[in-house]
């Protein structure tokens, strides 16, 4: 049953732990703790502290898990997407409540396995939770649960919102463990902002969503390492024992898409996972996004060594899609053709 009946649109909101639910420690104020809520609990706290939301819509509530981000893996992501492919059509949009340290893993995995849902879902939570003063919890929900109410409507997508400001999923990273604006896109418009009132974003506007021309599996591989790369990088500690255990890698070079090639333990690395066909996809960390490791010659040495070029993914989206890939029958072998047909 829904909070409130009414014509009003129809929200899921599912609750997956997180900040937004703890609990505050009585004797230590600043411990948070996730308590083991249920779903009439759950449901009793948003009408306590928003009851906003009744005026907006009718919300459904579910409590999927009641987990702290730190331990979400694949498969809880694979539970999330197959609950909202069974369960979320007779809705208008989804809201996650989500714990933000890997909240943009789930953003990226549930793109790739929700590619072809057909509601809008948004991922959100807080710094601190609900149940506290100065809680960002509250406005963070209202603003999710009103922009899937109100026109214009979003289209199918995963987005995040936070602080005041909708991203698209794919293109998000947590970038402050305190601050409300704990999130950014440093590599695609904000969608919107809310203030008195919503701006919408041209790029929203025209945004739609890729369809995948490919049957992707329910599975991650649990083999890929990320790495970054730094002066000095011990290349040595990657022998053929170790990369042998490692299904792929994803590697985090300087900013214009370079790494110290010409140290011999380094190309010796590169060399032998190519002998081995595991994959390395190469990104980069906030800027030079727009870099061509091409115009460098260590760069242009990493792609003739068949390290695979991520371009504009945030290293969170590489490590997802390169996982979820490698999770394919065969994907190993055909990683590089899948790398370019599965495209969000």
């Amino acid at each position: 049953k829904t909070m409130n009946k009414s014509n009003k649109p129809n929200i899921l909101i599912l609750y997956t732990g997180g900040t937004f639910g703890m609990e505050i420690n009585p004797k230590k104020t600043s411990v948070y703790q996730v308590p083991n809520l249920k779903k009439t609990e759950l449901k009793a706290r948003l009408l306590k502290f928003i009851p906003e939301i009744k005026s907006l819509a009718n919300c459904d509530v579910e409590i999927l898990f009641n987990q702290d981000s730190c331990d979400i893996d694949f498969n809880h992501w694979i539970k999330m997407a197959d609950f909202i492919r069974t369960n979320g059509k007779k809705y208008n949009g989804i809201i996650i409540l989500h714990g933000t340290d890997t909240l943009t893993y789930t953003a990226n995995a549930l793109s790739y396995l929700l590619c072809s849902f057909s509601r809008p879902i948004i991922i959100t939570g807080a710094q601190r939770p609900l149940a506290a003063l100065r809680s960002d919890a509250r406005s963070n929900l209202i603003s999710s649960v009103e922009l899937l109410s109100k026109k214009p409507k979003l289209n199918q997508n995963i987005y995040v919102f936070f602080s005041n400001q909708l991203f698209l999923g794919t293109k998000t990273r947590k970038k402050s463990p305190t601050e409300f604006d704990a999130f950014e896109s440093p590599r695609f418009p904000v969608l919107a902002k809310v203030g008195s009132t919503i701006h919408y974003s041209d790029t929203l506007k025209t945004l739609k969503r890729k369809k995948i021309n490919y049957t992707l599996n329910k599975a991650f591989s649990k083999k890929v390492l990320h790495i970054q790369i730094t002066p000095n990088f011990p290349s040595s500690v990657f022998n053929q024992d170790l990369i042998s255990q490692l299904d792929g890698i994803v590697l985090t070079v300087f900013p214009s898409g370079t790494a110290p090639t010409k140290d011999p333990q380094l190309s010796q690395f590169l060399n032998l996972a190519k002998k081995m066909q595991k994959p390395i996809v190469l990104v980069t960390e906030r800027t030079g996004w727009r870099s061509n490791p091409k115009t460098y010659s260590s760069g242009k040495q990493l792609i003739d060594l068949g390290c695979t070029w991520g371009e504009d993914l945030t290293p969170e989206h590489a490590f997802i899609k390169t996982s979820l890939i490698l999770g394919q029958t065969n994907g190993q072998k055909n990683f590089k053709s899948l790398w370019k047909k599965i495209q969000l």
